[in-house]
C-alpha cells in the first residue's frame, strides 16, 4: 500500500510541475509577444521620424532654391506630397506612399505677426498683426497604418531670393 502512495504522490508532482512550468511558458510567450510588437512600432515610429525630417529638409532645400518660385506658390495650396527627382524635390498635389506603407504631407502656410512685438500669431488672433511674406509655416505629417506623427516648423526667406 506504501508503494502504490508513492506511486500516486509521484504523479501529482509531475502534474503540478508541468502546470507550472505551462503557466510560466505562456507568460514568457505573451511577454515575448509584447516586446516584438513594441520593438515593431517603434521601428515604425522611427522611420516615421526620419520620413518627417527628410520632408523639412526637402523644403528648406526647395527654399535654398528659390523661396518666391518653390515655396511661396505652394502657402495655402492644401496637402503637398514632395517627391525627389534626379536634381530636385518635386512638389505634387498627389498622395505618395513610401517604403510601401507611410505618407507624408505637407502643409504650407502664411505667418502672421503681432504689430506690437514681431511675435508669431494665428491668423485668427484678435490682436494688430501684419502678413509676413518672409515667412512660412511648414506642417507635416507622416502616417501609417498603426499610427502617426506630426511636427511644425517655419522656413524663412533667408537668401531673399
Amino acid at each position: 500500500m506504501n508503494k502504490q502512495k508513492e506511486n500516486g504522490v509521484g504523479i501529482v508532482e509531475a502534474i503540478v510541475v508541468i502546470s507550472t512550468m505551462s503557466v510560466a511558458f505562456a507568460a514568457l510567450l505573451s511577454v515575448s509577444i509584447f516586446f516584438i510588437r513594441s520593438g515593431l512600432y517603434s521601428a515604425e515610429e522611427t522611420q516615421a521620424v526620419y520620413l518627417l525630417e527628410e520632408g523639412f529638409e526637402a523644403a528648406r532645400f526647395m527654399r535654398d532654391d528659390s523661396f518666391s518660385l518653390r515655396i511661396s506658390p505652394l502657402i495655402g495650396a492644401g496637402a503637398t506630397y514632395l517627391v525627389p527627382t534626379t536634381s530636385a524635390w518635386v512638389a505634387t498635389s498627389s498622395a505618395v506612399v513610401l517604403l510601401e506603407k507611410f505618407s507624408r504631407t505637407l502643409e504650407f502656410s502664411e505667418v502672421y505677426r503681432r504689430s506690437s512685438d514681431g511675435t508669431i500669431v494665428p491668423a485668427s488672433s484678435p490682436d494688430p498683426k501684419t502678413l509676413d511674406t518672409g515667412t512660412v509655416r511648414l506642417e507635416g505629417e507622416v502616417s501609417w497604418s498603426t499610427g502617426s506623427i506630426r511636427a511644425v516648423t517655419y522656413l524663412t526667406d533667408l537668401y531673399e531670393n
